[in-house]
């Protein structure tokens, strides 16, 4: 009988020890893992400036889909408000860019609908 209550206490006392790990008032992380879906537009990050004499026409840059479907644990993907592109190298061209570019993921990301946008870059000359 007394090694049956003392098997009983030391299960007890690890039980008891892993609840208070994870945390109080809290169940193990895999109970509490749920995954949502979240729609997130697309920013496009540009690496560099175009020659001189011409701009970037940014209020006219062109994301194909300006949205991407994110999926992970709710957690982890609700304070995400947007996805950046790659860097995409803008020195040295004189005139529109079209690229095909993936996006910067971060690890809470576990699905997404597409890793690739299309992208228009408008570069002009400078009018006087």
């Amino acid at each position: 009988l007394k090694l049956s209550a003392l098997a009983l206490a030391v299960v007890t006392y690890l039980y008891i020890g892993a609840e208070l790990r994870e945390g109080p008032g809290t169940l193990p992380s895999v109970i509490t893992k749920e995954y949502i879906a979240k729609s997130v537009p697309v920013h496009v990050d540009l690496l560099g400036n175009p020659p001189r004499g011409f701009e970037v026409k940014k209020e006219q840059i062109v994301v194909d889909p300006e949205k991407v479907m994110i999926i992970g644990p709710e957690g982890l993907i609700a304070p995400i408000d947007y996805l950046e592109t790659q860097p995409i190298y803008i020195g040295r061209r004189g005139g529109t860019v079209k690229v095909r570019v993936g996006l910067k993921i971060t690890k809470a990301v576990k699905g997404m609908d597409r890793q690739m946008v299309d992208v228009v870059i408008p570069i002009e000359r400078i009018k006087k």
